[in-house]
């Protein structure tokens, strides 16, 4: 009896000290990570059930964000169909988030607005967060790789090119350079343009500023087509 008693005890002491270690490791923000499903597609328009304005993860916002804009969008954003966003689209089908409001971003109306481009910006800003260390160590594992002591004076703008397109060789189509194929809309952009910046040069070693959300949008947009369109040209991968 006596034995049986310490055993329970130590049991409990020891699932009281494997509580409290696994709270440590735990990031501060799961609530923030969990809170990210209710912007999937099949939530972001479900009939039944769809999530309310205010559960949506605010913390990855930027600070200068239109809350009243968002609202709107979002209230709007719930009278449509999947196929109203995309004709390929269809219920019970698993549908890629970014594509998903990448192509919410892309919707417009008859004079030529696009009513939810805040929150589709709003919503692939939050779908970038890491939701592993592994992911963030694996990032910095390929700068450091890119960035090397005699390529030190690289550009932040080249380099994060180059670790976008590492990452998505890698990752996505699980290829290399070497069997690599671009896809048409590439080639059509491979111009003396390309070279061309409207910047200044002072500013090209640092990041554009959050406020310029038009700007942003704008690149990321470009990013989620090209990328589209990569994968599509490359589907027997």
């Amino acid at each position: 009896m006596r034995n049986s008693q310490w055993s329970v005890k130590g049991n409990t002491k020891f699932l009281i000290t494997l509580t409290h270690q696994l709270l440590e490791k735990l990031p501060n923000n799961v609530t923030t990570i969990q809170e990210l499903r209710l912007i999937a597609p099949n939530s972001a328009i479900a009939s039944v059930g769809r999530p309310r304005f205010e559960q949506l993860p605010f913390d990855l916002a930027v600070p200068d964000i239109d809350i009243d804009k968002l609202e709107a969008q979002w209230r709007s954003l719930g009278t449509l169909t999947l196929k109203d966003i995309n004709p390929e689209f269809s219920d019970g089908m698993e549908i890629d988030s970014v594509k998903f409001w990448g192509n919410v971003r892309q919707l417009s109306n008859a004079i030529g607005e696009t009513p939810y481009e805040q929150l589709a910006d709003f919503c692939l800003k939050a779908l970038t967060l890491p939701v592993s260390n592994a992911v963030v160590e694996r990032v910095f594992s390929i700068m450091n790789a890119v960035k090397t002591r005699a390529r030190n004076k690289m550009q932040l703008e080249i380099l994060q090119c180059i670790i976008r397109i590492r990452v998505h060789l890698k990752e996505v189509l699980k290829s290399c350079c070497i069997d690599f194929q671009p896809s048409h809309d590439m080639l059509m952009r491979f111009t003396s343009q390309m070279y061309e910046s409207t910047r200044n040069p002072k500013d090209l070693g640092t990041p554009r500023q959050t406020s310029n959300s038009t700007a942003e949008g704008e690149d990321l947009l470009e990013m989620i087509t090209l990328f589209d369109n990569d994968n599509e040209s490359h589907d027997c991968l």
